[in-house]
């Protein structure tokens, strides 16, 4: 077993050597040896050097008792993300660790099949105040899970969320519109679902989407009407990505973004498989309002 001064040494080396660039799991290897040997003395000792140390890589956690321990070794604003891989996972467990308000991140991996059930149970947890990045795409979520997010109290901080390829709705996506809960949100992929016409309408009417930078509709059933509510926002105004591709948004769907003098900090637009045409591009390159946009997607 290594001593404590070894240990440090090889602590301190990885910072020497940039510890972005250093494997989580041989600064995992570290702090655990280092703990183990004297959690009181670590305490004291090593947590104000890590606090003072260059960024620290994300520790991902598979399990609650995991999340705990990262809780322990790893000073307070320290990235913590967990990241679901059993499809067995307890969500009902979150309800009451209070240990979870060190979670900077959840991930839940496709093959667990969330349903929204397992979501709603999550959304329970009264310590998610920390969490900024939210990634459930590939599973099984529907319209309750989005009203469970959206009336989720405790998670008003989300700063990235992604629901790609699952089950929601119109309502889901209007849930989400009218939750307060998501003014941080910078980042929303919520592509291949099925939020339609009313769906797109309601995010581009939403109060509390005035932070969002890049969002990605694509694969959603949106139509022309779809297309023309959501450029009517008012809101919108920090977007500078929109990807609306793989809907039936057509030459008039892309006439009104063009029309959209609140999309005119969008820099980057994907259009591609929404039967739009050159005519359709031409009304977006030639807008008077997408004055910045330089990427135009059409495949």
């Amino acid at each position: 077993m290594s001593t404590w001064d070894e240990l440090f040494g090889e602590l301190r080396s990885l910072f020497n050597d940039n510890t972005y660039r250093v494997s989580r799991w041989d600064l995992r290897r570290i702090l655990e040896a280092a703990y183990r040997l004297d959690a009181e003395r670590y305490r004291d000792e090593w947590s104000p050097y890590l606090s003072a140390a260059p960024e620290l890589p994300v520790f991902f956690a598979e399990t609650l008792e995991e999340v705990e321990l990262f809780g322990d070794l790893l000073p307070v604003g320290a990235r913590i993300t967990l990241s679901i891989e059993d499809p067995g996972f307890d969500y009902g467990a979150m309800r009451d660790a209070a240990h979870l308000e060190r979670l900077t991140g959840i991930t839940v991996h496709y093959k667990c099949k969330l349903s929204d059930a397992g979501f709603v149970k999550m959304m329970e947890s009264r310590h998610l105040g920390g969490v900024v990045r939210l990634d459930v795409g590939g599973n099984q979520l529907g319209d309750a899970a989005m009203e469970a997010l959206a009336g989720a109290s405790s998670l008003h901080n989300l700063d990235y969320l992604r629901l790609y390829h699952n089950l929601i709705g119109e309502a889901g996506a209007q849930a989400l519109a009218s939750s307060a809960h998501v003014s941080a949100l910078t980042e929303l992929d919520l592509s291949i679902n099925n939020i339609q016409d009313a769906g797109a309408a309601a995010l581009g009417a939403s109060p509390h989407l005035g932070n969002l930078r890049k969002l990605d509709l694509r694969g959603n059933k949106i139509r022309r009407k779809g297309a023309e509510e959501f450029a009517r926002t008012t809101s919108l105004v920090n977007l500078t990505t929109l990807y609306i591709g793989q809907n039936n948004i057509g030459n008039y769907g892309a006439l009104a973004l063009a029309s959209s003098a609140t999309l005119s900090n969008l820099v980057t637009l994907g259009v591609g498989r929404a039967r739009v045409n050159e005519k359709g591009l031409g009304y977006l390159r030639e807008s008077e309002h997408l004055t910045k946009l330089e990427n135009l997607y059409n495949h």
